[in-house]
């Protein structure tokens, strides 16, 4: 979807590190200036859960 200079996606990621895992939906917003990226906002659907995989 876009809306001017600001365009997201769905995503769906996943990872491992050790024994700790992720996998989860999530949305990256950006915002696109003269056709270049120059900022992201990344949603997780459990941020919490996201941010004790990245400890």
């Amino acid at each position: 979807m876009s809306n001017g200079n600001l365009v997201s996606f769905p995503v769906h990621f996943s990872g491992k590190i050790g024994d700790k895992t992720v996998d989860m939906n999530g949305v990256d917003l950006f915002e696109v200036v003269d056709k270049k990226i120059v900022q992201v906002w990344l949603f997780s659907e459990d941020q919490v859960a996201e941010d004790e995989f990245w400890g």
